[in-house]
């Protein structure tokens, strides 16, 4: 059979929601149970095209910046890769990646070369754009983790969650911490710094005063933030080894959001991340959060495990792959 990968014409819409919809329904029964409760007495076709017509609701398909490219296999519509640049930017980011929102091959045409065929379609897209590419993938999907690794994808940051209740103090801690003072300030920013700069340079090369503006930006948009609170943690020679800076959630205000978390790399360990885990959930709970939020970064230093360990949800993985 022949294939034959092109851009997505108006003939393939009505395909590409179906299969679009035949995903939701296998890796989000949430949603899928959302779509049926909200239009009862429909049909499995009618519920298809009610998704059809949200999907245009909630995107511009018709921008410049969103590409979907076909796999046919003799005119047979086989798969798509549906991408565009990313909604969303991180305080780190200097510009938003290409996204792959999804990619998906029809059963029937699986296991034929298709899916890498429509991966490399996407990156030649995005590196004529001159961004990087990058994807989410759920955290026990290790089939597709290990592949997107194989062919230069990287774990940049795992978004991680917890409901926060009785918390407890400590039995034994080497980690004394207390709110930051002006005196703290030289130390903050030098350890703050550098751990930003990681973050920055993991997707784009930057000259090191540009990212320190960034930085400072960033410390003042936070340092306005009515229901914020920092802290720094002494060890027992009396020396600043940590720093941890939260407030409440732009994007949900029952939750408390991470904004940093940096430490002297000298003491880590799985005794002192566990203490940082712990004075994380004490400042949620200083500004009145019962739930916590953290956005973790390769460059912070404490492993996804460890969140996970103690209780922490953690729904996948955002991937990235460097094309610039």
């Amino acid at each position: 059979m022949e294939s034959t990968i092109t851009e997505c014409g108006e003939s393939d819409w009505e395909h590409f929601v179906s299969l679009e919809f035949e995903t939701m329904k296998t890796l989000s029964d949430t949603h899928y149970k959302k779509l049926v409760e909200e239009n009862p007495g429909k049909t499995e076709s009618e519920l298809i095209q009610v998704y059809g017509k949200s999907l245009k609701e909630d995107f511009d398909f018709t921008s410049p910046d969103c590409r979907i490219f076909v796999a046919k296999n003799d005119e047979s519509y086989a798969g798509h890769v549906w991408i565009a640049y990313r909604n969303s930017e991180d305080p780190w980011d200097f510009e938003c990646p290409v996204w792959i929102y999804d990619i998906t091959i029809h059963p029937d045409f699986r296991r034929q070369g298709l899916g890498k065929r429509l991966m490399e379609q996407a990156e030649l897209w995005t590196k004529e754009r001159g961004r990087n590419i990058g994807l989410f993938v759920h955290y026990q999907n290790e089939a597709a983790i290990s592949l997107y690794k194989t062919t230069g994808y990287r774990i940049k940051m795992i978004p991680i969650s917890k409901a926060l209740s009785n918390i407890r103090g400590l039995l034994d801690s080497s980690i004394e911490f207390r709110k930051v003072t002006k005196e703290d300030q030289a130390w903050l920013e030098k350890i703050g710094f550098e751990v930003f700069k990681k973050k920055v340079q993991y997707s784009i090369n930057k000259d090191e005063t540009t990212i320190l503006n960034k930085y400072r930006e960033l410390c003042k948009k936070i340092e306005e933030k009515e229901n914020q609170v920092r802290y720094v943690g002494i060890n027992n020679q009396q020396e600043l080894v940590v720093s941890i800076w939260v407030s409440e959630a732009e994007f949900n205000e029952d939750f408390a959001y991470v904004h940093e978390v940096v430490f002297d790399e000298k003491i880590s360990s799985d005794t002192i991340h566990k203490e940082i885990l712990h004075q994380l959930e004490e400042a949620a709970a200083a500004i009145g959060k019962k739930k916590l939020y953290v956005l973790l970064h390769d460059a912070d230093g404490i492993d996804w495990t460890t969140f996970q360990k103690y209780g922490y949800k953690i729904p996948g993985f955002f991937m990235e792959k460097r094309l610039k």
